[in-house]
Order: structure tokens, then sequence, then C-alpha cells
């Protein structure tokens, strides 16, 4: 639920679904890839640095 109120429902909220708010080719994307099996995972490894990844618009950036 906290993962669709972040992403889905703002883009209703936005009306900008046809844009954003799903993972969907032709829509924007900005992404973190997680080396985590579950998001379930997350607050057991807190202090670490799981992103493996990140995507602005689509197109992988260098983390700083």
């Amino acid at each position: 639920q906290a993962i669709a109120a972040t992403t889905l429902h703002n883009a209703y909220a936005l009306e900008a679904t046809a844009e954003i708010g799903t993972v969907e080719i032709g829509k924007r994307a900005d992404l973190l890839i997680l080396d985590v099996s579950d998001y379930r995972d997350l607050l057991a490894g807190l202090g670490e640095d799981p992103v493996r990844l990140v995507l602005r618009n689509g197109v992988p950036i260098s983390r700083s």
C-alpha cells in the first residue's frame, strides 16, 4: 500500500497516469533497483546500502 501511495496514487492526483505512476513502456521512470529479495527486507538491512542502480527518466545515472 505504501508503494502504491507514493507512485500510482500520486500520478492519479496529478492527472498524469498516462506519463507516470507505473512501470510500462513509454512512461517516464525514476527508479531505484535494490539488492534485496523482498521489500520487507529493507528494514532488516537498515544502515546498509542496498542500492544497485539508479535510473532517472529511464537512464542509468552514476551515484554521488
